[in-house]
């Protein structure tokens, strides 16, 4: 970031919600973008922040908002200066008037067989002896590796997705 941004005055990815906010505070401005839209989809929402979670609520007005998420699938919480993300984005979305959940199957458009998902449901369920586990690890579509050090865990992975992609197993 110091070498791309080193003119004065430029905006940094950082700086575009707190910016947004502020705009979103000229009621001209505000009105404008409540009016504009009949829905909002907000992909990944489990992932939000606190910031964009406001900036959704702001602007929504009176448009239908469809909010896609996965508490399974919540890989942002951890990173720095990061606030809100995690399943109590979700359940703040759920507590919006109006709001329901959906809960969609275990299934896989990408796997037709659908063995990673069914595999993936019953770990979360720490069922570790479910039929569909056994076979995620027969075909070789579920790998367990113990024991790495924690500074190659990465270099795993690159291998074992470049051996895949190689074979032209979808990844």
């Amino acid at each position: 970031e110091a070498k791309l941004f080193k003119v004065d005055g430029t905006v940094r990815y950082r700086d575009l919600l707190p910016e947004v906010l502020d705009l979103c505070a000229v009621p001209a401005i505000r009105r404008h973008l409540q009016s504009r839209w009949s829905m909002i989809v907000g992909d990944e929402f489990q992932d939000t922040d606190d910031r964009q979670f406001e900036l959704l609520t702001t602007i929504r007005g009176d448009a239908r908002l469809l909010l896609l998420g996965d508490p399974n699938q919540c890989i942002y919480s951890t990173l720095p200066d990061v606030t809100g993300v995690g399943p109590q984005r979700l359940d703040a979305a759920l507590a919006l008037p109006g709001a329901r959940q959906i809960d969609l199957p275990d299934v896989s458009h990408r796997d037709p067989s659908n063995v990673l998902p069914a595999a993936a449901a019953a770990i979360r369920r720490r069922e570790f002896d479910h039929e569909a586990v056994a076979a995620a690890l027969d075909s070789g579509r579920l790998q367990i590796r113990a024991g790495l050090p924690l500074d190659r865990e990465a270099d795993e992975v690159a291998a074992v997705l470049a051996v895949c992609r190689a074979e032209g197993v979808p990844v």
